[in-house]
């Protein structure tokens, strides 16, 4: 799991910081968006973990 972070997140365009919970922004369709995203296992993850921002997308990557 801890190689298979690295080349993600550089494929994704991320930073790799060693944080479980990450805020990605990024334009889409010309506005500014946010992404939330998890690396985690999902099944440890507690239920609220699971729910999206209104404003900002959420992505969890099991």
């Amino acid at each position: 799991m801890r190689m298979v972070r690295p080349i993600l997140f550089e494929e994704l365009g991320i930073e790799n910081v060693d944080q479980m919970y990450l805020t990605y922004e990024f334009t889409w369709r010309n506005t500014q968006r946010e992404c939330d995203v998890i690396y985690a296992n999902v099944r440890a993850l507690p239920e609220t973990s699971l729910t999206a921002n209104p404003l900002a997308w959420k992505a969890i990557i099991d």
